[in-house]
């Protein structure tokens, strides 16, 4: 089989608009043109650079700065974090001091700690024009939820692609081989969990009937109802809290109950953060999403996190009596069912992050799928395959080959 050709074949089961969902997982048209252009050119970045412009530059400087950025006509960087100090920015050390002959700041870094670890050394009576200095900390924190994203689509993308190549387990009657992906699909529920708080209880304010309600589900296909799955998620996380706050009430001491009581409320606080994810989920499905068969792959996704986050923390669903172990069974079967709706779309799903071979950095993740050729050659680049005999053996691993070992004697 020719290079570029060992995914072709599952590129083209895909039931949906690959283009189109590229922009669905980029969040705008303009986003992902944006995304695109950058992870094309260069490895900056924008989640700083550019919002610090969007954030902090008066209306004169965004006109001139911002479509050189969007264009990467100018490659940018917040280089704030110091070798001694983290996000403290009260602790930095580098120091600024504007020179008004010049129109100018002067920045130093006085001390060993205020190198910049990351983004370059140590700066001496260095010169920047006042109209090039931001001060920015602010937008940043916000996108921290969506650089684990990224971190995460990257690996899902990378398992994705090497599971549709590596067969493993022939069959008994000489068939073909069965696809590790088709074990890893079921497990892929265990990689969502959300533990950032959300900023949002409006459903708290159903509390009596959510402490009394019972789950209406009475086959599999019942838990492809959205409101279905919302009731189920919401009733839990209540009850969860409600359940925290009546045993917080028997401490004469609320510092001492929350140091008692920390597991469990950490668990309920999972529970609220699960379901906010869960419910911004569904909201969007209920938009206008363009594209062949991207809303449908969309949904699919969204009924998979949310049934997979609710078999796999069964255990509250059942304590709190949300639902009966009956319900618990139908969504396993339920997931067996969304399992293999999506696996003939698993390449064409992780190709709409519109990724480069060179973002991922990974051999097995390829985009033509050309793994052990490409993992041969990888290996002989390594710096350690440059000379048959690899530098240090006969200096330190040789003469330990070589050196004659006595058994100890009692």
């Amino acid at each position: 089989m020719e290079e570029g050709e060992y995914l072709a074949g599952e590129r083209k089961i895909a039931e949906f608009d690959v283009d189109a969902m590229k922009i669905v997982w980029a969040g705008s048209h303009h986003a992902f043109q944006v995304s695109d252009r950058i992870s094309r050119l260069v490895a900056s970045d924008p989640r700083a650079f550019i919002p610090a412009i969007k954030g902090q530059a008066t209306d004169e400087q965004q006109k001139k700065w911002l479509p050189l950025a969007y264009n990467m006509q100018i490659i940018g960087c917040y280089a704030q974090t110091e070798l001694g100090h983290g996000s403290n920015v009260q602790g930095l050390e580098t120091t600024a001091t504007f020179d008004p002959e010049t129109d100018e700041f002067v920045i130093n870094s006085p001390t060993l700690t205020s190198s910049k670890v990351t983004r370059g050394g140590k700066v001496v009576h260095s010169k920047a024009p006042r109209q090039l200095i931001y001060g920015t900390m602010v937008a940043v924190r916000k996108n921290i939820v969506s650089g684990a994203s990224t971190a995460l689509s990257r690996a899902i993308c990378i398992a994705t692609r090497y599971s549709a190549i590596r067969r493993q387990f022939g069959s008994q009657n000489g068939g073909c081989e069965t696809q590790v992906a088709r074990f890893l699909m079921k497990m892929v529920f265990q990689l969502g969990s959300g533990k950032q708080p959300v900023g949002t209880t409006a459903y708290m304010g159903q509390v009596e009937h959510l402490m009394q309600c019972c789950c209406s589900v009475q086959s599999a296909e019942d838990w492809l109802k959205p409101n279905v799955i919302l009731e189920a998620f919401e009733a839990r996380s209540v009850r969860m809290s409600v359940a925290c706050s009546q045993n917080l009430c028997k401490f004469q001491n609320p510092e001492e109950g929350f140091a008692e009581l920390s597991a469990d409320l950490v668990e309920a606080a999972v529970a609220h953060c699960q379901l906010i994810i869960v419910s911004k989920f569904v909201e969007k499905l209920q938009q206008n999403i363009p594209g062949k068969g991207v809303k449908k792959q969309l949904e699919i996704l969204c009924n998979i996190y949310a049934l997979s986050l609710l078999h796999n923390h069964q255990g509250d669903f059942l304590s709190t009596s949300t639902i009966t172990s009956e319900q618990g069974s139908l969504v396993n079967d339920q997931l067996r069912s969304l399992y293999s709706q999506a696996r003939p779309n698993a390449v064409g799903l992780v190709d709409a992050f519109n990724y480069t071979d060179h973002f991922l950095g990974s051999v097995l993740g390829c985009y033509d799928g050309n793994v052990y050729p490409r993992l041969y050659e990888a290996a002989w680049k390594d710096p350690l395959n440059e000379s048959v005999v690899p530098d240090g053996y006969h200096e330190y691993i040789r003469p330990l080959l070589k050196q004659q070992f006595h058994n100890a004697r009692l």
